[in-house]
């Protein structure tokens, strides 16, 4: 037990004070990385963790901590230039990143919080011309933008099969049907010759019939003659 201004208090009740510490201790620490005060990588990252751990500081409470900050960054509330603004929350955006890479589940709880939050917040940044080109990345590997890309993918794979689809098409008209057609109308060609079998067979019966009616006119004018005699 310690004594205090309402007499003996419980060491229980004693030990939430380096909790209430831990918190505000790791709150500022998000609001120096917000200023650029301390520059965001894994380091910091593992330091903001285990500060968190050591302090009992849940990891939804450390989501809520860059939640606070990214909205008021984004609203403005604190003024000031709105570039500076896009650039702090372009280093809380690096700041969420590098928690997802702890493999902790306190980070793990955090980003997710961040995730469903400000997850518009953090989006605004696509349209800042400065940050947008180093915001993607991040963006995508938070998966706030992946479902996105992923429908694009899977829109020009499909124009890609719908192209080759057209290809076949084309092939199909000019390298296999127009000739087998072709090929066929030769070969019907050729069966015309075929055909012409029976032509040259009337020619030939033709043919053959004309000695016959010659001979028959030969055969009458020999029996005239054998009856004048």
């Amino acid at each position: 037990q310690r004594w205090g201004p309402g007499g003996y208090s419980s060491g229980a009740a004693g030990s939430s004070a380096p909790s209430g510490a831990g918190a505000s201790g790791a709150k500022a620490l998000v609001e120096r990385i917000a200023k650029g005060e301390v520059l965001v990588g894994p380091d910091v990252a593992k330091r903001l963790v285990s500060q968190c751990q050591a302090t009992k500081t849940s990891g939804k409470q450390l989501g809520d901590m860059v939640c606070e900050r990214t909205r008021r960054l984004y609203l403005g509330l604190d003024g000031g230039d709105p570039a500076d603004a896009d650039a702090s929350l372009a280093r809380l955006l690096g700041l969420a990143d590098e928690l997802q890479k702890q493999g902790v589940e306190l980070a793990k709880t955090a980003v997710e919080d961040i995730k469903k939050g400000v997850n518009e917040e953090l989006l605004s940044l696509r349209s800042s011309a400065k940050h947008k080109d180093a915001a993607e990345p991040m963006l995508q590997r938070l998966g706030l933008v992946g479902k996105a890309a992923a429908a694009e993918v899977d829109l020009l794979g499909g124009a890609g099969g719908r192209a080759g689809g057209e290809a076949d098409l084309l092939g199909g008209g000019s390298a296999a049907a127009a000739p087998a057609k072709e090929a066929d109308l030769l070969g019907g060609g050729g069966g015309g010759g075929v055909r012409a079998a029976p032509t040259s067979d009337l020619l030939g019966g033709a043919a053959s019939s004309a000695p016959a009616a010659a001979a028959a006119p030969a055969a009458s004018s020999s029996g005239l003659e054998g009856l004048s005699l």
